[in-house]
């Protein structure tokens, strides 16, 4: 009977609560909310990143919240409604590498661009635990004990690898992913890949002797950004939805998403996380800059 109860609740949040909402209009799809990132409320994890060069060199997080339905899954078409809104455009900017200054997107991008104005695809968040990343305990990679081996310097997209664990990451022709046991499906799990931005780092990274506060601090990340609830067999689901946008195209020149040409760059990201009960969305972007 508790179930239940707790399931008409949920469902009378995502449907009826935001109609009746004075300050949800109906012409403002998206509306700004004035809450940095909870997860630099730890001071352990907002310490690790400045020591990998992650918050200083481009990480900005910002929230909003929407009054429209949407599919979980839909990527292409959240992404398109985001960044074509407004209060977004006038919100939310971007990191222009050449003038060190962060840019609003306002006028860059509008309803009536290309369909293909932005790509962005649906990210699988169905983890609840970390052990995909014990994992790597015991290979190449890291040690049983946690430190993790050191290699000769390899440089790849700018960054050098000076052990095994970034190689792996960097290196597409690596052969160590294998003997970790991740496969394609694991590698695009917002929880590794959340591990992976962390692990590489900004161009200054001080780099981690050991692998236990990568993994406590992607841990620490994933439970701030995602939504859960309790299921069948009080079993943890977890609600939100993930899309990673990997492209916007701009009504004129640069600066769009990735000023520079940083698109294809592995720290170059923006990820949406929504939540569809409440329906707020997150947004996790990090532009990659050259230190040099």
């Amino acid at each position: 009977v508790l179930l239940l109860l707790l399931i008409i609740i949920m469902s009378g949040l995502d449907d009826s609560t935001h109609e009746n909402d004075p300050s949800m209009s109906s012409s403002l799809l998206f509306t700004f909310i004035p809450r940095g990132a909870t997860f630099l409320d730890d001071g352990n994890v907002a310490s690790n990143l400045a020591k990998w060069d992650v918050f200083a060199s481009g990480l900005r997080m910002t929230r909003y919240r929407y009054n429209k339905h949407y599919h979980r899954l839909d990527a292409e078409t959240f992404a398109r409604d985001f960044f074509a809104d407004a209060h977004v455009q006038s919100t939310f900017a971007v990191l222009d590498e050449k003038n060190a200054t962060w840019t609003p997107i306002a006028g860059r991008f509008s309803p009536a661009s290309e369909t293909d104005g932005v790509t962005a695809k649906a990210v699988p968040a169905s983890l609840t635990s970390v052990d995909v990343l014990e994992r790597l305990r015991g290979t190449p990679a890291v040690r049983e004990d946690g430190y993790i081996n050191k290699q000769i310097d390899a440089e790849y997209h700018g960054i050098v690898a000076s052990d095994v664990l970034r190689d792996m990451m960097l290196n597409e022709e690596s052969e160590v992913i294998d003997e970790v046991g991740w496969s394609d499906k694991d590698r695009d799990e917002f929880l590794v890949r959340l591990f992976t931005h962390l692990a590489i780092g900004g161009a200054l990274n001080q780099y981690e002797d050991k692998v236990d506060s990568i993994v406590d601090t992607t841990r620490a990340m994933y439970k701030s950004l995602l939504s859960v609830r309790r299921g069948a067999n009080d079993c943890v689901e977890i609600t939100s939805g993930v899309f990673r946008v990997t492209g916007l195209k701009g009504d004129i020149p640069p600066p769009w998403l990735f000023p520079g040409g940083a698109e294809a760059h592995p720290q170059s990201f923006c990820y949406l996380i929504t939540d569809p009960v409440r329906r707020h969305v997150v947004v996790l972007y990090h532009k990659h800059t050259a230190r040099w």
